[in-house]
């Protein structure tokens, strides 16, 4: 059983390692969002030669930081360490007033599961961007504003699809490494299912009547889902943070 650490252990820990590296930090500011992994703001005792002063750290342990009776494995940071290094060498999608790319990574320990990130101050959802800034009555301006970020995002997504394996009559077209890291990451396939999945039916048992004329679909998209998880060929990568926010 993984050993659960106060919130003040992984902080003084993450402040030991770090400075032995030139990301030693002043100052660590725990942040919210993500449910996975413990999150930082960090501040530099010394800028990086590019002059930044502020970084983003992102640390695992063999749980769910929210909630620590959940065991999670470790290796989901391996695995994320590697596509975020391989997603910086997919390019921009530019339009006018729009740039969609993705933060950079700067370093990561294998050994505490600790990763470095461009820290993107005043980041903010899509949701909760459009929920400020899009009122209605909307102007044909805000429309045009609107269509442009999706055709952007639209667009760095299906390179990305494509980019991360998708297959042409059975050839898979480019970053087979990647398409393969994932693809071991069994464990965290099963979590997704479960959680996306087979709930549906637990939620079902929980509610009678809401959803009971609809089990024997909801049963046929488990099954197809679990069919699929046997034949590696029929999967393919998706971006599992693509999402608009809670």
């Amino acid at each position: 059983m993984t050993m659960v650490k106060t919130p003040q252990e992984i902080e003084a820990a993450l402040s030991k390692e770090l400075c032995y590296t030139k990301y030693a930090a002043k100052t660590l500011r725990p942040l919210r969002g993500g449910t996975a992994n413990f999150v930082y703001h960090a501040q530099l005792h010394e800028p990086l030669p590019s002059g930044i002063s502020e970084v983003l750290v992102k640390h695992g342990e063999g749980y769910v930081a929210a909630n620590p009776d959940f065991a999670l494995t470790t290796l989901r940071c391996e695995i994320e360490s590697l596509s975020m290094r391989m997603l910086s060498n997919l390019p921009h999608v530019t339009s006018p007033g729009y740039d969609v790319s993705t933060p950079e990574m700067y370093y990561f320990d294998c050994n505490t599961n600790t990763q470095i990130h461009e820290y993107l101050p005043n980041a903010i959802n899509l949701k909760d961007y459009a929920l400020k800034h899009y009122q209605r009555p909307v102007s044909t301006e805000i429309k045009v504003q609107c269509i442009q970020l999706g055709e952007a995002l639209g667009e760095w997504l299906r390179k990305f699809h494509i980019w991360g394996g998708e297959f042409d009559g059975g050839a898979q077209l480019q970053a087979p490494v990647m398409r393969n890291q994932v693809a071991w990451n069994s464990d965290m396939q099963a979590l997704k299912k479960t959680l996306n999945y087979d709930q549906l039916l637990r939620m079902e048992q929980e509610f009678p009547g809401l959803l009971e004329d609809q089990r024997h679909v909801l049963q046929e998209i488990i099954n197809m889902v679990a069919a699929e998880r046997q034949d590696q060929s029929r999967l393919d990568v998706i971006h599992g943070d693509f999402w608009t926010g809670k």
